[in-house]
């Protein structure tokens, strides 16, 4: 893993050679971080199964439109090797709670059902720390799981479904990751609302300083997810978060130290918190988008230790530094505020410029002037859960001639993908996706 004593595992070492990888849920975040990370390093055909469009499009992967609660027609011509059962719905509070048993539940026994008739014997599934429920109390692999939402009570049951398809064969391996707050490019989720809340000046605490939310980044779970295929174990269970039980107040201090260091703080006194719950209640049946719960999520912690990491020395403390510098570099600095699309197009853009030699610093400057005009219209809001979480948005700020041509060349590129895939616009059903 990255900055253990551990050396990085690629996933060449990990994938069976000559075999396909199919990755259900592609399309969102961690899919198509982990689509990147197999097409970068040569991993041979990838396929990504999901009803979206995906959030960072790799080049060589093919994109297949397919729904996990229906995979009896699905095929893939090629032999598989490994299953990536990312597909999800997630977002919490946010969908009716049939809707979470549905995908998640009806998921899982669908990507079972498939990996059976197509002789897969390896299958990776991201459950969640849901399955433990909220508390001050630390949770490990251990903790009997007690979960109280929809989303929670989905995933701990889709375990089952998982491990009920490993008991059937002994050459099946099953790994499953509980991830925390997982943060990087394309999130869009809580960490993305907190840089462009440090970018904007103010950081307003909800209620508490001493919050504990675990989190991983991206590319983290990424090598801790290899790092469990190595092991050549028949079932791995592990929470996928940082060991050193971060606080609001400790992620924002980092957060500021190296990248926003003239952002200010501000504590919201915890009764203005639960006062605003319980005024919002009877709204919440109004499904206008202010949910109480999401108001409650800002005062309870998620204090889970990656015991099963932290003892295969897999995972070391005081990472959350290094992460934040990683994902700006993935970023050009932005931590997404322009938006996926852009960044994918100011990296092409300055990559084009610096091989035809012509005024190769205008990224930069583009860069700065989206993230200039971002600040300027910044509001101070909480660092809380809202419905749409892990949808990127584009910068409404525009960007001059510079940006123009960025978005022209980001119209171009994205007709030849339609014409090379042959996609005929975004599916209508967005809930399968990670």
């Amino acid at each position: 893993m990255t900055e253990t004593t551990n050396r990085p595992i690629s996933g060449r070492e990990v994938h069976p050679a000559g075999k396909a990888v199919v990755v259900f849920g592609g399309a969102g975040f961690i899919g198509s971080h982990l689509l990147r990370r197999l097409a970068s390093e040569g991993v041979g055909k990838l396929y990504s199964v999901d009803i979206r469009k995906p959030k960072i499009r790799v080049p060589g992967v093919n994109y297949v439109f397919g729904d996990v609660r229906n995979l009896s027609d699905f095929f893939i011509p090629d032999a598989v090797g490994a299953i990536y059962n990312f597909a999800a719905v997630h977002t919490t509070p946010g969908h009716a709670n049939h809707e979470y048993y549905e995908t998640n539940i009806q998921g899982a026994t669908e990507v079972t059902a498939y990996a059976r008739r197509a002789g897969v014997d390896s299958i990776v599934f991201t459950s969640s720390i849901s399955v433990y429920g909220p508390s001050e109390d630390v949770k490990t692999e251990d903790t009997s799981p007690e979960p109280e939402s929809a989303y929670g009570w989905s995933k701990w049951l889709a375990e089952g479904v998982h491990r009920s398809w490993l008991s059937e064969q002994p050459s099946r391996r099953l790994i499953i990751a509980r991830p925390a707050v997982i943060f990087g490019h394309a999130e869009g989720g809580n960490f993305t609302r907190l840089a462009k809340l440090m970018r904007g000046g103010l950081f307003v605490y909800p209620g508490r300083k001493d919050t504990v939310k675990a989190c991983f980044y991206v590319e983290d779970l990424l090598d801790a997810l290899f790092y469990a295929r190595s092991r050549n174990e028949r079932s791995i269970l592990f929470n996928a978060a940082y060991p050193d039980h971060y606080t609001i107040e400790e992620i924002v201090k980092t957060f500021k130290a190296a990248h926003f260091p003239r952002a200010r703080e501000f504590l919201v006194p915890r009764w203005v918190v639960m006062t605003a719950a319980r005024l919002l209640r009877p709204l919440a049946l109004f499904n206008l988008g202010i949910h109480p719960d999401r108001v409650l999520k800002l005062v309870r912690s998620t204090d889970v230790l990656p015991l099963w990491l932290l003892n295969h020395g897999a995972v070391r403390r005081g990472m959350l530094p290094s992460a934040f510098a990683r994902w700006s570099a993935d970023t050009l600095g932005t931590f997404d505020s322009l938006g996926v699309e852009h960044v994918e197009m100011l990296k092409r853009s300055q990559e084009r410029q610096s091989v035809l030699g012509d005024e190769a610093d205008k990224a930069p400057e583009m860069q700065a002037a989206g993230a200039s005009q971002h600040a300027a219209g910044a509001r101070a809001t909480v660092f809380v859960d809202q419905s749409g979480a892990g949808e990127s948005e584009g910068d409404k700020s525009g960007l001059g001639k510079a940006q123009a041509e960025i978005d022209v060349l980001h119209i171009e590129e994205e007709a030849g993908i339609h014409a090379a895939h042959g996609v005929k616009g975004a599916a209508p059903n967005k809930k399968s996706a990670a």
